[in-house]
């Protein structure tokens, strides 16, 4: 049987992912080995190649704002200004 671990089903594009990672830092903090954690990625834009529209851009913009306003962690809106994201 396999020792405990914890399962974190995450998404490098999904913003409360990025808000829920002190969470995820602090089980680390805790449980250190004990409680091994095992990242599973996941893909809200798999296989894209599409640039951003405007819209989406807003709307993802509306969603770091919420998760910012939840947590305090940073978001750097530029990020979406690269040509092509």
């Amino acid at each position: 049987m396999e020792e405990p671990h914890l399962i974190y089903f995450a998404d490098p594009m999904c913003s409360w992912c990025y808000g829920f990672s002190p969470v995820i830092e602090e089980i680390r903090r805790n449980f250190g080995r004990a409680l091994p954690v095992r990242v599973m990625m996941g893909g809200l834009r798999p296989g894209t190649e599409e640039p951003m529209t405007e819209a989406a851009r807003r709307e993802v913009v509306g969603h770091w704002t919420h998760v910012h306003e939840a947590t305090g962690l940073p978001f750097d809106a530029r990020a979406l200004d690269h040509e092509g994201f």
